[in-house]
């Protein structure tokens, strides 16, 4: 079995785009979905879950679903951490609360059977702009056999051995929480998925990352222009049109 872990705070505008995504996976194994919501004035609750996706994630091989609450708002880090105590997979990945998550995302980890897996490049959508770029970190899994776990940079999608975050120490951090994930584990095995796959990360609605909008306006590496639009990376059309739509104000 697998774990997804998804942390939100704040994101009742945007939680349904990792929700859709996650109703929509294509896996022979089955897996779980551990939501774990902070206080804010924009919260989700654990009923919208239920009563929205249940059916739908179960459809698509999820066999529990659990909902966690923190009457205060936590680093990034220490929700992990919390979710992690409740994990029963083998796998833990890493569901961003603003992200649509690729059909095979949940079985591409368990197949890779590594420490830790990532994708290499993944679209990125603003919503405010309207805006798609590509980011890719340009590492390939040859590159990663002579480095470092210091020198791997992270990538999307990311899934992890359950096992190994028994290793964070203690404390908490707030920024560079990738980073910080993949140094603490010192992963033996890794593998970085070279494929572009039919998913996004957005911006413009997840009230954490404000700044990363100055990416889209000065587009350099490791994000790069493209050709593509949100209604032509495969998207399932109604997900795209509502991207579009979204209520910006």
């Amino acid at each position: 079995m697998l774990t997804v872990a998804l942390p939100t705070w704040n994101n009742k505008n945007i939680i349904w785009l990792p929700m859709e995504g996650l109703a929509r996976q294509e896996t022979t194994e089955d897996w779980e979905l551990i939501v774990m919501e902070c206080f804010s004035p924009n919260m989700v609750g654990q009923d919208y879950f239920r009563n929205f996706y249940r059916e739908r994630l179960k459809a698509a091989g999820c066999v529990r679903l659990k909902y966690i609450y923190s009457d205060r708002r936590l680093p990034l880090s220490a929700k992990w951490k919390k979710i992690y105590k409740y994990a029963r997979g083998k796998f833990f990945l890493l569901q961003g609360s603003d992200d649509y998550p690729h059909a095979s995302r949940n079985q591409d980890v368990w197949d890779a059977d590594v420490d830790w897996f990532d994708c290499r490049q993944y679209y990125h959508y603003e919503v405010n702009l309207q805006k798609l770029i590509r980011f890719d970190n340009l590492q390939t899994n040859e590159m990663i056999s002579e480095m470092s776990y210091k020198d791997v940079v992270t990538g999307f999608n990311m899934g992890i051995r359950t096992r190994l975050l028994g290793k964070l120490p203690e404390g908490d951090v707030s920024r560079w929480v990738d980073g910080y994930l993949k140094d603490s584990i010192q992963p033996e095995s890794r593998y970085i998925d070279q494929r572009l796959h039919r998913g996004v990360s957005t911006n413009g609605v997840n009230t954490i990352s404000r700044l990363r909008i100055r990416f889209y306006n000065d587009v350099k590496p490791p994000y790069y222009p493209t050709t593509e639009t949100i209604d032509t990376i495969g998207l399932p059309e109604h997900v795209a049109y509502k991207l579009k739509t979204h209520n910006k104000k």
